[in-house]
Order: C-alpha cells, then sequence, then structure tokens
C-alpha cells in the first residue's frame, strides 16, 4: 500500500501547534529585531520608508509609477498600502502583516522537515533556531525587506519540489499551477526572485526529455504559465484602465533591467558566499539520506539549479547585504542530517530554546540600540514640528531616499519623484532641481549635504546614526515675500 501523500495544512494536532508556535517565535523575534515593531519608535530605513510613502500615496489616489515613482514590482505597494489602510501614522500595519508571513515561512520549514521524517518537538526547535539567524544575521537589515516578505515564497516552492520528488513521480498540474502562482507574485514584487523558476524549469525539462515524457512537459509547462497569469491579468488590467501601462514596464522592468543594473558598485561575485555554502550542505544533507528519501538525486539537481540561476539573478552587477536574506530558506537542508540522530526532542525544549534565543537575539540584532531613543528624537520626527506648523505644507526629501518625514509630518508628495533614489534618471534630477530652483515647496530636507538657494533659509539641524555612521540632516524652509 502507498504511503499518504504529505499535506501542508493537514488537520492535526500537531499542524496546529506547529502553526501556533510558528506565529508566536515569529511575533516575538519580529517585535525584538524589526524596526517595524511597535516597541521601536519608527523604522528608520530609507527603503521601507519609501515603500510606506507610496503605499500612503496610492491610497490618496495616485496611480503607481505614472503619478508617483519607485523601482519595485507594484504587489510591494499593494502590501504597504494595505499596511498604510491599517495604520497610516506608524509602522503598525507593516508588523501585522509581516508577522504571519514570517510565520508562514518558519510553518512551511517545519513541515518539509516533517516531509524528510523530523518529529513535531525537533520541528519546533528547528523553527526557534531558523526565526533566530533569520532575524539576528546582518542581511537581516532593518526589518521589512522586499526579501523578508518574500520568504515563504521560496520556502513554498521548495516544499513543492521536495513533496515531488518524495511522494510522487512527476509534478501533478496542481504542483505546477501553485509554483506557477509563487512565481508571479514573486515576478511582481521583485523579478530577480523568479531566477529559481529558470533553474526549476532547467531541471524539470532535462529530466521530462531523458524520460521522453513530452506530453508531461507540454502539461506542465501550460499549467505553470496558467498560474502566473493568474496574478499578472489583475495587475496588467489595474494599470491598463489607469492608463498607466507604459509607466508600468519601464519603470519597473526597462530601468530596472538598463539603468539600475548599470549602476557602479562592488562586484557581486564576493556576495555569493551565501548560497554557495548553503549548496555545500544541501548537497551533504541530501547525499546524507540518499537511502530514505526517493529520488534523492533528482532532489539534489533540483536544488542545485534552482539556488545557482537565483544567485546569478540576485547578484548580478548591483548587490547589496540585504540581498542574502532571500537564500534562508536553503538553510532548512542544513538540519536534515541531524533528524537521524536527533529523531525527536520534547516539546517543552522548545519552549527553552525559544526563550532563551529571544534573551539572546536583544544583544545579537544590530537594530536593538533604536529601542533606546524617543521617537522625539528621531531627525523626521524633530522636522515634523517645524512642517505641521505650516498650513498645508508641502516638502520635497532630496539628495536621498525616503527617510520617513512626509509621514512623521502628514504630507503627502505634492510631485513624482518624491526623494532621490539610486538610479541614474535624468528626469527625476531635473524635476527635483527645478522645484527647488522655482521654491516650489514649502519645505526641503536634505542629508549631509547644504543647499545655497535663493528661494530658503536653513531653520533646523541635527544629527543621528544610521547604519553605524552619524548622518547631518537639514530642514530648510521657504523664504515669504515678507520676510
Amino acid at each position: 500500500m502507498a504511503p499518504a501523500k504529505h499535506s501542508l495544512f493537514k488537520a492535526s494536532r500537531g499542524t496546529v501547534f506547529l502553526l501556533l508556535f510558528c506565529l508566536l517565535s515569529a511575533c516575538f523575534f519580529q517585535l525584538i529585531c524589526s524596526k517595524s515593531s511597535p516597541l521601536y519608535p519608527d523604522n528608520d530605513w530609507v527603503d521601507v520608508q519609501c515603500f510606506s510613502t507610496v503605499g500612503r500615496a496610492m491610497l490618496d489616489g495616485k496611480i503607481l509609477y505614472r503619478d508617483i515613482y519607485e523601482q519595485k514590482g507594484p504587489l510591494v505597494y499593494f502590501f504597504h498600502a494595505a499596511a498604510a489602510w491599517i495604520s497610516d501614522e506608524n509602522m503598525l500595519g507593516v508588523f501585522i502583516l509581516t508577522v504571519p508571513l514570517v510565520a508562514l515561512f518558519l510553518f512551511i520549514n517545519a513541515q518539509l522537515l516533517r516531509l524528510m521524517g523530523a518529529k513535531n518537538g525537533f520541528c519546533a526547535c528547528a523553527v526557534v533556531i531558523l526565526a533566530f539567524f533569520t532575524h539576528v544575521l546582518p542581511c537581516f537589515a532593518h526589518g521589512g525587506s522586499v526579501e523578508e516578505i518574500s520568504l515563504w515564497l521560496i520556502s513554498a516552492a521548495l516544499y513543492i519540489v521536495v513533496r515531488t520528488a518524495k511522494d510522487e513521480r512527476y509534478f501533478s498540474k496542481r504542483s505546477c499551477f501553485l509554483l506557477g502562482l509563487i512565481a508571479g507574485i514573486t515576478l511582481f514584487s521583485k523579478f530577480t526572485f523568479t531566477g529559481l523558476f529558470l533553474g526549476l524549469a532547467l531541471w524539470l525539462a532535462v529530466w521530462y526529455i531523458r524520460e521522453k515524457e513530452y506530453r508531461k512537459l507540454a502539461s506542465s509547462i501550460f499549467w505553470f504559465f496558467f498560474g502566473i497569469a493568474c496574478i499578472a491579468l489583475p495587475i496588467i488590467l489595474y494599470f491598463a484602465f489607469a492608463q498607466a501601462l507604459p509607466d508600468f514596464f519601464t519603470a519597473y522592468f526597462y530601468n530596472n533591467l538598463f539603468l539600475y543594473r548599470n549602476m557602479d558598485q562592488e562586484n557581486g561575485i564576493s556576495s555569493l558566499r551565501i548560497p554557495c555554502i548553503l549548496l555545500l550542505f544541501a548537497a551533504a544533507c541530501l547525499l546524507w539520506r540518499k537511502f530514505r528519501v526517493p529520488r534523492c538525486g533528482k532532489l539534489f539537481f533540483a536544488v542545485l539549479c534552482s539556488i545557482t540561476t537565483l544567485a546569478i539573478a540576485v547578484y548580478w552587477g548591483h548587490p547589496f547585504l540585504y540581498y542574502d536574506l532571500i537564500f534562508l530558506p536553503y538553510a532548512v537542508f542544513v538540519l536534515v542530517p541531524l533528524i537521524r540522530f536527533v529523531p525527536d526532542v520534547p516539546k517543552r525544549a522548545s519552549g527553552i530554546a525559544l526563550a532563551g534565543l529571544l534573551a539572546l537575539s536583544c544583544y545579537a540584532s544590530s537594530n536593538t540600540y533604536l529601542l533606546h531613543y524617543q521617537k522625539q528624537q528621531l531627525p523626521a520626527y524633530r522636522f515634523a514640528e517645524h512642517i505641521r506648523r505650516a498650513e498645508t505644507p508641502t516638502l520635497l526629501n532630496y539628495g536621498f531616499l525616503d527617510g520617513g518625514f512626509y509621514r512623521a509630518a502628514g504630507v503627502m508628495p505634492s510631485n513624482k519623484y518624491f526623494c532621490t533614489l539610486n538610479i541614474p534618471l535624468p528626469q527625476m534630477l531635473e524635476e527635483q532641481q527645478m522645484i527647488l530652483a522655482e521654491g516650489r515647496v514649502d519645505f526641503v530636507v536634505t542629508r549631509n549635504e547644504q543647499l545655497d538657494l535663493p528661494h530658503y533659509t536653513c531653520v533646523d539641524t541635527t544629527a543621528f546614526p544610521f547604519e553605524d555612521v552619524n548622518q547631518t540632516y537639514y530642514l530648510y524652509q521657504r523664504i515669504t515675500p515678507d520676510e
């Protein structure tokens, strides 16, 4: 009699326990380590502030890419629009929406370990370890990255591949459709993440062609692209009805492919350390369990192809440290050999591990320094006191990415290029310089840059640490004719 197929959300006491434990772990680690947590005065990471400002502007009626410009995928801004709908004045909405996504990432990895033969106690301890390293590694950055909210997608794709290699001879239509849905979400969040699916597609094509299963290959391709289409069609229709399709394709695809990647940055090859290390562990783990996991060779080459193409897509030409976070789902394979030697542990051990690693994360996280500051000490909220005195003020964040000044002051951007993004767009610089030259906005904020303009005078300045560097911020106010 064939063994029953493993189900991700099969109703059982063990599944409920793991799901609740993952939610609890995600909530506690997010509270301590993410600057989006309500324990922090604010998340001062410029990337997250850009996402938040665009989300708020979309709720105010602006059309993404046409009326307000940023360079990530539309689903990122829909996420932040939902977060702003929950809470417009702080990052509480981001926290509320991120916790279940991180919990889902942990839960899928726990279920993957169960699929490989681990018991619930072992899986719970593995969840704590994975949650700890996810939140304290330098690639976690400040919290709120696209990588962080996309971890569950990569884990879900790996789970489907492992389950298929273990329980089924070929990919079912349902599995291909689900992989297509996941690929669609990644495509319209940060398209470099779809590199994973290029590797899986190559592996699947070689496998099916060698076995002359051309019909199954064609069926798999159809259902995969049908899944992508289910995500893509509503997004394309949104921009089509808004008459913003050209803006969408230019801003998200063309500019990211041909402008963003051509910026002068350090070579990305050095950043391959994380995927290379994880790949070596994955190879050792999968080969170790060769005789316990059916078709282990196929599974190994699936991991090899996916992590290789994902690394090429993510790191090619423009690496940042937080890019490494997207490879954390592969870390689950590091724990596989332990299943043989530690088949199970008491469930209470997971509670002890959670308490201990939470305490350790208070010291291991690079973000907890901000817990010692009050909100009014942050430059955005200090300057907001000046800005709010004006009637219906307008603002430009000039020379650097959004520092949170729009949200702190309760101001909506009045121009398309609301801050200076790290992409060489001539029209962005031209628009901002024209605004300054003509004095179109009431206030201008700069960082480490003093302006000498006839229409503005500096009314406040403050210094504040950001990423271990003391930054100096300047607030300029437009000079009225009677001054």
